[in-house]
């Protein structure tokens, strides 16, 4: 299923620190909308952006600085599974054993510091989220 407008508005707040209004808007998602896919597919893009190219050591440095954020993110983030899930988007690394909601739960935890660290300006938001529906609507949706 195609990626909605309603479903890109929804995500927007998320990726530019608005929580309060990302869950606002969240609520106001048709029944069968879900932002599951996008949401994927915006991760999958940033992890490309920071680590293709990048050797284990960075993604091990960089899942210990989101851990290192406080001991509620520590306690939530374990780090293999964090690891093989970033690397399993630009390695030959599996991730298929982590469970679909783990998977997700990492990705909520782990795309913040991604998107701080790509200090997007608004229209770098724009570019991700038209990147990343395309992505989401060929292999996520």
């Amino acid at each position: 299923m195609a990626v909605t407008d309603n479903e890109v508005w929804a995500l927007r707040p998320f990726l530019t620190g608005d929580p309060r209004e990302h869950i606002r808007r969240l609520d106001q998602l048709e029944p069968g909308e879900s932002i599951g896919p996008l949401a994927k597919a915006v991760f999958w893009r940033l992890v490309e952006r920071r680590f293709s190219g990048a050797s284990a050591d960075d993604v091990i440095k960089f899942v210990g600085e989101v851990r290192a954020l406080g001991d509620q993110i520590a306690e939530k983030v374990n780090p293999h599974q964090a690891e093989r899930l970033i690397q399993s988007v630009y390695t030959d690394e599996r991730a298929a054993d982590i469970s679909s909601k783990t998977k997700n739960d990492l990705i909520v935890l782990l795309m913040p510091k991604l998107i701080i660290d790509e200090h997007l300006d608004e229209g770098g938001v724009e570019e991700l989220l038209v990147s990343a529906r395309k992505l989401a609507d060929e292999a996520f949706g």
